[in-house]
């Protein structure tokens, strides 16, 4: 293998990208180690007498609320179908899942009646709910090929079943509450079956987490990293949540944090990738367009020879310096302009026009350029066509040759044989011209007098073998 092929393959590996990856495994690692570190602490009731700890609850979960509809938000109008639709299927788990947490936040004790008296079993029903939901809706966006939907209307399924499930989990917890497992025991805290389902949900999120650090060390249409930095915060939230004995013990304070800082997480992947990432797709295509346009009009500007743009219905949509040059008129007078007026014989150049379009392809047209202090240029005209990316024909692109230098040579040489012609003819030496065959292309005067005899003529010489001569002497 070549060093080139090396080099090539080398450069067409993806590269790594630890910078995103590096910061949010230390927001990770700084989290776990304050988990820790209260985990270590003997237990603390930092609200252990507010009055009304409902008003809390409501204040720590409003902002997972608030950015799991942004999320679902900027997802649904940020839509297209050529997008990946792991996003929209992201922001319509977080919809449902904001829906139940909605009922929680109702249901806890404090609370005005929801249906029925609000009490804790009730709100953590409805928050196993949630969470269980937001973890399986993690793992689907985890295990789902990044690719578009099949069918345009998949998301509009997707909302109505993930609604259909809200309401399902929502009548199920106010209707049907006493056949549920008792998750909380007034003095004594939670039971297993509340622990063991925190731990159930832990699983699953782990297996998000898992997938998503495989995929963040490498560049990526997501943001990778930002979505395992939010399942594993997720995981730290839930296990704060196995831990508490009291709704006011330092536990649920934290847990509640870590779950605003996960859905955070989700917002800022969300948002790279349906919104800030495209916007820096479409500024990158900009930029390159810019230069690409740079580079096509420093090549029409290094022509000698002028260049003209000309769009179907006849009128010149760019030209070059050297356009502008030939016809003594400034390139903002140009374009717009009928391309026939720059003609001493209009109706002759938009016939040649219409020959170019039709033909797609035209050479050496002549033409004469009157420039715009009356100066007449001769150029020969050479045009094609060129066409849009659908085929279509966009215009045509001719090049004109300035003629005058070549017509002021051959009228030159045309002297010049003229003169050539005459001093040979008149000469008084006999001139006689053989081509390659050895056939008599030319003889002069002179040599017809000599060689033809005082019968005969110059055309009897003409086309003779060279050999014959002397049988005309």
């Amino acid at each position: 293998m070549t060093k080139a092929t090396l080099a090539l393959s080398e450069s067409s590996r993806p590269t790594r990208k630890t910078g995103p990856l590096r910061c949010q495994c230390t927001l990770v690692l700084a989290l776990a180690l304050l988990f820790a570190l209260v985990w270590l602490m003997p237990p603390r009731h930092l609200f252990e007498g507010v009055a009304n700890y409902a008003w809390l609850h409501m204040a720590l979960e409003t902002p997972s609320l608030l950015v799991a509809g942004m999320v679902f938000g900027v997802a649904w109008n940020a839509y297209a179908s050529e997008r990946p639709g792991n996003f929209m299927l992201l922001a319509i788990g977080l919809f449902a899942t904001a829906a139940i947490d909605f009922a929680h936040v109702l249901s806890f004790k404090g609370m005005p009646d929801f249906v029925t008296p609000s009490d804790p079993e009730k709100a953590i029903n409805f928050w196993l709910a949630a969470r269980l939901c937001f973890a399986l809706t993690l793992t689907a966006v985890a295990l789902r090929p990044w690719s578009p939907f099949r069918r345009p209307g998949t998301r509009h399924l997707l909302l109505g079943a993930a609604l259909a499930l809200a309401a399902l989990v929502l009548w199920f917890g106010l209707t049907r509450q006493d056949a549920l497992p008792h998750t909380f025991i007034a003095g004594r805290g939670l039971t297993p079956f509340k622990v063991g389902a925190e731990y159930l949900i832990i699983a699953i999120l782990a297996v998000p987490a898992l997938i998503f650090l495989r995929r963040a060390d490498r560049p990526r249409e997501y943001d990778a990293p930002s979505l395992f930095a939010a399942a594993a915060i997720s995981i730290l939230s839930e296990l704060c949540f196995t831990l508490y004995s009291d709704v006011t013990d330092i536990f649920n304070l934290l847990g509640h944090v870590y779950k605003v800082i996960a859905f955070g997480m989700i917002y800022r992947a969300v948002f790279i990738g349906s919104v800030r990432a495209p916007f820096e797709r479409a500024l990158a295509a900009q930029a390159e367009m810019r230069a690409a346009s740079f580079y096509v009009r420093s090549l029409i500007e290094a022509s000698v020879d002028p260049l003209f743009m000309v769009n179907p219905e006849g009128r010149i949509t760019d030209v070059n310096q050297a356009a502008a040059d030939v016809t003594g008129r400034r390139r903002e007078q140009l374009v717009g302009a009928d391309f026939g007026a720059c003609f001493t014989e209009p109706e002759q150049a938009r016939a040649s026009f219409q020959t170019m379009l039709s033909e797609n392809l035209v050479r050496d047209q002549l033409l004469t350029v009157r420039d715009a202090a009356g100066g007449l240029t001769e150029v020969l005209f050479n045009a094609t066509v060129y066409r849009n990316a659908l085929g279509q024909v966009e215009g045509i692109v001719a090049a004109a040759r300035d003629f005058t230098e070549i017509r002021r040579a051959q009228q030159t040489l045309v002297r010049q044989h003229a003169l050539l012609s005459k001093i040979t003819e008149t000469g008084p030496i006999g001139i006689v011209v053989c081509d390659l065959g050895g056939r008599v292309t030319f003889a002069n005067a002179e040599a017809d007098k000599l060689l033809a005899g005082p019968h005969g003529t110059r055309a009897q010489l003409s086309g003779a073998a060279s050999a014959a001569i002397t049988d005309f002497a």
